[in-house]
């Protein structure tokens, strides 16, 4: 079977450099071939059958192998084995030829498709196949048979991947378009309208093209193409420049990628998919492969996004998107999957591997919440959030950081002084961070009610309106303070001063007429010793 397959692809080649440079895949003779990369077909030949040649080569260093496994190792030990041995010996014989065929047909296809594409891309849509393939596929759409819809769409879309230039490729292209509105196939018509803007930026359709896309957008369409119409408008708004075919592919895809319109998500996988056939060795695979695990991510396929995630961390070490790549598998991992340790793990490579990466902070975070509400190692968490303030003291998370370090801290660790230090860090540290207040309030809720620290807790509720007095919360702790003086301390001197501050520095609350009246309690308690 294996030495067929060799010999159909070696037939395919010779084929290819006999036929390609003569009949031009149904062109003219004197017609000049061209493809997306400019090469010219005896080029186009050499690299084929070096293709050919290094896929041969590989396959049979491989079954040689296996051969050689099979007479010396494999031989030798069945002189040793049982009958029941043998039995086991030959499913793994045949587990391991079966891997072999399969590595064997997967480089096969990835090779068959890059062929394919090399080959039509020197098709040209001006061809008299392209155009007795355009008769069939008007013929299609003409009848309105809605029973036909469907083979009609598949039909277009095989027209535009096989005949990628010339004007009936064009022509096909907004056809399916106008055919998916008129079936009132909303998204698919988004895209297809997109497609064709970016595929044919030179179109004498270009412009009536945006003005449908534009009209559609407009119209009665569903609430998610609707909360995107700005970002729509935009993308019609962009004068796009002619460039290879695969440049002009990849921008269409990231374009489509970028709306984040939850129905297209399949769509754009799909597409991910033919840009993988035709260009599996294309510098932008990372990127691609990141999209193809972010698109599962937001399908909820977590297990395909995981894969497609370690795809892109293995598979390309170098790119820029792997640490993108750890945070990715690291949210999947701690979803669903429930896998909490190797969430936490990979989160923390991110930091370790990439620490100035935008997303360092926030693993940070991430893996320290996990490691108190999923791991219950409440100690490490508190390190990990006290790590991140350490490292990245700039950075949004910081403060967050230290409010979550410190519940944990009193809640889990049971740790009172060092939750309180966290807490004034806040204080310390960001001044004029309007959360110093809340951190106050927290640290002397602290000191009464855990410490039992009465004089600390009426410092730090004091001191919220030394430091944030326009905290709303401000007059209640002083309140509270003062009650605080008055029952715990019997220190009514004190009590009247901190009532005092209400009266003096916050005339206009509401309650002031009562706080004026304590006060005049409070100061007959004193007269009377």
């Amino acid at each position: 079977m294996m030495s067929k397959m060799l010999n159909l692809i070696s037939f395919v080649v010779i084929f290819i450099t006999l036929f390609l440079p003569l009949q031009s895949f149904g062109q003219d003779s004197d017609s000049v071939i061209t493809t997306p990369t400019g090469i010219s077909p005896e080029e186009l030949n050499k690299q084929l059958e070096a293709l050919s040649n290094e896929l041969n080569s590989k396959y049979t260093a491989r079954e040689d192998s296996l051969k050689m496994l099979q007479k010396s190792e494999i031989d030798s030990l069945t002189q040793k084995m049982s009958s029941k041995h043998l039995l086991i010996l030959d499913s793994l014989r045949s587990a391991i030829t079966q891997e072999l065929t399969d590595m064997f047909e997967e480089e096969k296809k990835a090779l068959t498709e890059s062929m394919k594409f090399k080959m039509s891309s020197s098709r040209s849509s001006d061809s008299e196949t392209a155009k007795n393939y355009f008769g069939f596929i008007k013929l299609l759409v003409e009848s309105e048979e809605k029973d036909l819809f469907d083979d009609a769409i598949i039909e277009m879309d095989n027209f535009t991947k096989l005949y990628w230039s010339g004007k009936l490729s064009e022509d096909v292209q907004l056809m399916m378009a106008e055919m998916y509105e008129k079936k009132k196939m909303q998204f698919e018509a988004l895209a297809s309208y997109i497609k064709f803007i970016h595929l044919y930026p030179s179109s004498s359709k270009g412009d009536q093209a945006r003005a449908d896309l534009v009209n559609f957008i407009s119209g009665k369409v569903n609430k998610r193409i609707s909360e995107k119409q700005s970002d729509i408008s935009r993308i019609v708004g962009i004068p796009q420049q002619e460039k290879p075919y695969q440049d002009k592919y990849f921008a269409y895809i990231q374009t489509i990628y970028n709306l984040e319109i939850s129905k297209l998500n399949d769509w754009t996988l799909n597409e991910i998919k033919y840009f993988n056939s035709i260009l599996p060795d294309d510098e932008r695979q990372p990127q691609i492969a990141y999209w193809y695990a972010k698109l599962h991510e937001r399908l909820k396929h977590e297990k395909e996004s995981s894969f497609f995630a370690s795809k892109v961390i293995i598979g390309y070490p170098n790119s820029p998107l792997v640490p993108d790549a750890y945070f990715l598998k690291a949210t999947i991992l701690t979803g669903k999957l429930g896998k909490h340790d190797d969430a936490a793990t990979n989160y923390l490579i991110v930091v370790d591997k990439y620490p100035t990466h935008g997303l360092a902070a926030l693993s940070l975070y991430n893996a320290a919440t996990i490691q108190t509400e999923r791991l219950k190692d409440h100690s490490e968490a508190v390190r990990t959030f006290r790590r991140l303030v350490d490292e990245y003291p700039a950075d949004t998370l910081a403060v967050p950081a230290l409010l979550d370090g410190a519940k944990v801290l009193t809640n889990k660790v049971k740790d009172y002084k060092d939750a309180r230090r966290f807490y004034h860090l806040i204080t310390t540290k960001y001044p004029n961070d309007p959360r110093g207040g809340e951190a106050l309030k927290l640290s002397g809720n602290v000191a009464e009610s855990k410490q039992k620290d009465v004089d600390a807790a009426i410092i730090d509720y004091i001191g919220v309106h030394e430091k944030y007095p326009t905290d709303l919360k401000a007059i209640e702790l002083l309140i509270k303070a003062a009650q605080l003086q008055e029952k715990k301390k019997k220190d009514l001197s004190g009590a009247v001063s901190t009532l005092q501050i209400i009266v003096k520095k916050y005339s206009s609350y509401k309650d002031v007429g009562k706080i004026q009246k304590k006060i005049d309690k409070l100061n007959e308690k004193i007269s009377k010793g």
